[in-house]
């Protein structure tokens, strides 16, 4: 009987999976191919050969198993990002927050930019942010909460300084 057969037999690979499967366990880490040669191990143990099975050559059982334990690996695996996509995506999540944040605060912040002069002034007048809050309310009628007017305020100085 041709050892291909026997292989297809004994795991019920294709051809295209036997060929291919090597090439996968290569390109695993240390750890990984140990947690395979341990799943070799066990199913080496379960396995009872019957009839014709029993005249199999032992390298060809062996390499048999040895795919076996490869294919379950690797069909228990998720594929996984390689760091340097998770970088890219964990990058692009917190751009994406900023810009959502920054849409719906950004009317908001350029109305605080425009009126930078008058908040300005009315703080060497002595009134608190509250007061400011409430006069821009009043007189602007832009409803802006106090911290985030004295918030943004406190960025936009620092940045023109």
């Amino acid at each position: 009987m041709n050892t291909t057969l026997i292989i297809q037999s004994l795991t019920r690979l294709s051809t295209d999976e036997q060929t291919g499967l090597p090439y996968y366990f290569a390109q695993l880490t240390l750890d990984e191919k140990l947690m395979i040669e341990e799943n070799k191990s066990a199913l080496v143990k379960n396995y009872r050969p019957k009839g014709e099975e029993l005249k199999i050559l032992p390298t060809v059982f062996y390499y048999s198993i040895w795919l076996l334990a490869i294919s379950e690996y690797k069909s228990r695996q998720k594929k996984k990002p390689l760091p340097a996509e998770l970088e890219r995506i964990e990058e692009m999540r917190i751009r994406k927050v900023h810009n959502d944040l920054d849409r719906r605060k950004a009317p908001l912040r350029k109305f605080i930019e425009r009126h930078l002069t008058t908040i300005e002034k009315l703080q060497k007048e002595g009134l608190g942010w509250r007061q400011i809050a409430k006069y821009l309310q009043v007189y602007y009628r832009k409803e802006i909460s106090f911290s985030y007017l004295r918030a943004t305020y406190h960025e936009l100085m620092k940045n023109f300084r």
